[in-house]
């Protein structure tokens, strides 16, 4: 993919740009209620048949949009559920990390608890390694100096700790396996070589704290969103800043790439969800919500986009919602 300035954006581009705009404009939206209190993540598994969704009722749901009769819960927490990750190697295995100290490995296809974790401090977020082998864990430290833990799943044990001199709310590994970013308080991104963990570079990328760190599907691009209510898109091979995106007024909390890697969904304290064209960083859609959104995802394959937070339906149960843009059949 190549990149130029906005003042050299082609007609092509443009018109890609309009064509976006009128697909957006006939978006419908889809409501899935039953948490008890407010979503704090969702994700879609590989194929794109099951979202999970996790919450402070300590509660994981497990959705089937397209067959309800066999959505689940999967309950063990006895924390507020911090995040989700599906095993990128198996669409029935999740992962789910806790304020109780422990991370739990769950078959969604049974239903079943594969194995329970505990580790050493709140888990607050966290992710899987590409190969499926490996997940990290930020474990939040009461002095500002949280600690990021690397666990072999195929033995459980954990064989590395590092602790940082701040406070890191987002993790990821890139593509391919090979770097592992992670954020500061302080606006910076910290670039670890993969497997051994070296310090490779600091990426000076904003004024104010790092909340949520993604990678596009296609492996070229890493994006960044700060409480100063910016968005940064770096090129993975240069780690340099190609773009930033400015829709916000408060810090961006949650975002998520297409699967073509063209766009992505943005959320922040403001409560409304955003999405921008990641080439131009021009505004394709957004739309108010009624409450802040912590989460929001886009299926792997349809066009789709999956948010919530902390909306409430009419009986008080919390919802996730699907904006769909294309013509599927929810």
């Amino acid at each position: 993919m190549s990149w130029i300035e906005d003042e050299e954006i082609d007609e092509a581009t443009k018109d890609e740009v309009e064509k976006w705009k009128k697909k957006f404009s006939k978006s419908t939206h889809k409501e899935y209620c039953g948490h008890k209190k407010k979503v704090q993540s969702c994700k879609w598994n590989g194929t794109g048949e099951l979202l999970a969704t996790t919450s402070m009722d300590t509660i994981v749901k497990i959705w089937h949009p397209l067959d309800r009769k066999n959505d689940i819960e999967l309950k063990g927490h006895t924390g507020y559920v911090e995040q989700c990750r599906w095993n990128p190697t198996n669409t029935n295995e999740l992962a789910t990390c806790s304020r109780d100290k422990n991370i739990k490995m769950w078959d969604v296809k049974t239903g079943k608890l594969i194995h329970t974790q505990t580790t050493n401090g709140e888990n607050i977020n966290m992710d899987w390694s590409p190969d499926g082998s490996t997940i990290a864990v930020v474990l939040a430290n009461k002095n500002k100096e949280d600690q990021v833990s690397w666990i072999d799943i195929r033995q459980w044990k954990s064989f590395r700790t590092l602790k940082f001199p701040f406070v890191t709310n987002a993790i990821r590994w890139n593509y391919n396996g090979n770097f592992f970013a992670v954020s500061s308080g302080s606006g910076s991104i910290h670039i670890l070589k993969y497997p051994t963990l070296e310090n490779f570079r600091e990426l000076g990328a904003h004024t104010g704290s790092i909340y949520c760190l993604e990678m596009d599907p296609l492996g070229g691009l890493m994006a960044a969103g700060s409480a100063d209510s910016l968005v940064s898109i770096w090129c993975q091979r240069e780690l340099a800043c190609i773009r930033t995106i400015n829709n916000f007024d408060f810090p961006c909390r949650t975002m998520s790439f297409s699967y073509d890697s063209q766009l992505i969904a943005l959320a922040s304290e403001d409560p409304k969800l955003c999405v921008s064209h990641v080439k131009t960083g021009e505004l394709i859609h957004s739309f108010k919500t009624d409450n802040n959104l912590n989460a929001v995802d886009w299926h792997p394959k349809l066009p789709l986009v999956a948010y919530a937070g902390d909306e409430k339906d009419r009986r008080g149960y919390v919802s996730v919602k699907i904006m769909n843009y294309g013509d599927v059949s929810l």
